[in-house]
Parts: structure tokens; sequence; C-alpha cells
């Protein structure tokens, strides 16, 4: 199951992402459901990602920047966290919930050769505007690759490297295909990932 946020921006220039409702979300939905009665309304949020802390609101790559993140999903089995980092044309894999501070860098990207490339593109190891991501009980991270049209299929995603090929590729004949396509086997812009269990 992933979040969903409750509004989309427009390419803003700057605009603070703490991601905690988000991560929230996938907490206790995914890996601590009894602690859910734990949370209230209006409790501070305990952990940054993409910024070094919560004063600062600067859009950036990195292994630690982020620009527009728009989903986030949680690995049932190693408590790894994924992220769209939509506005960097990529995917951020982050250690296990439990183990993350404020600030923390990325284990690896998808959708990019390294940290520090945002270029978008449509080939079997890049995105263009990724808005969404799930995972299914095997540890197949889904991603809804919006602006080329199609949805990626990373296999065994948390042992993934950095700039990975995909596995399969939905919405699309192949890997190099953008071209918007309202048939029974072509996608336009999908936004959204559900996995049935």
């Amino acid at each position: 199951m992933t979040s969903k946020p409750f509004y989309r921006l427009k390419r803003p220039t700057t605009v603070r992402y703490t991601l905690f409702g988000v991560l929230l979300f996938s907490l206790i939905t995914l890996a601590l459901p009894q602690l859910a009665h734990a949370w209230y309304n209006g409790q501070p949020a305990t952990l940054v990602l993409g910024q070094p802390n919560f004063t600062v609101s600067t859009l950036a790559a990195g292994a630690s920047g982020m620009d527009f993140p728009v989903y986030t999903a949680l690995d049932s089995v190693t408590g790894k966290v994924f992220v769209a980092d939509e506005g960097n044309n990529r995917v951020l894999r982050f250690a296990s919930l439990g183990s993350l501070s404020s600030g923390a860098t990325a284990e690896a990207v998808l959708g990019q050769p390294n940290f520090t490339s945002t270029s978008h593109s449509t080939s079997q190891n890049t995105m263009f505007f990724p808005s969404a991501v799930t995972l299914d009980t095997n540890g197949t991270l889904w991603v809804s690759d919006g602006a080329n049209g199609r949805v990626l299929r990373f296999d065994n995603a948390v042992n993934k490297t950095n700039g990975a090929n995909a596995d399969c590729v939905l919405g699309k004949p192949d890997f190099t295909s953008n071209s918007p396509q309202d048939t029974q086997s072509g996608m336009n812009y999908p936004n959204s990932l559900v996995v049935d269990s």
C-alpha cells in the first residue's frame, strides 16, 4: 500500500518537503498497524528526508536531496524506504526506516546512473517524472513513470544497484517508446499504483 498526496503542485520553486505525513502513513499501515492509535493530530515530525533538518527548504539532487518527492513505499520485509523523487526523475532507496535519521543519504538510485544526474529520458534505466511507487509482497518495485506513459517493474528492488535496468514495462511495447496511447495496452501519464496482494 502506498500513500497518496492530498494535493499536487505544479513544479514549485521553493517548497519544503518533510515527507513526514507520507512516511508516517507508510509506517503505520505497513510496519506497525498495532500502534496506529498512538498517533494524534498536531504531533511534531521526528524525521525529515530530502533536507538536512526541519528548517532548510532547498530543492536539490545528490544522495540526500530531493526535488518534488511525491510518493513513498515501504518494503515490509526489510523496512527499506523508496521515494519517487519526481523533479529529479528518479526513485531513491533508503536504509531501513528504523535506522534512518534526519537528512539521511539514500543507498541507491533508480532512473539515474548516479546521485548527481537528474536528466529525463526514455530507456530501460531512466525515468521522466516518476509519479508513484509501490512494492508487492515479493519485494518487486512498481514505478509509475508518468511523463513516459508507462509503469516500470524492478524485481528484487532492495538489492538493485544505482542505475539498474527495469525488468519489465507496462503501457508501452518497449523501453524506448513514450508517445501517449489510449489503447488496451497503452498508457498516458499514469500517476498512481496499487498492487493486489
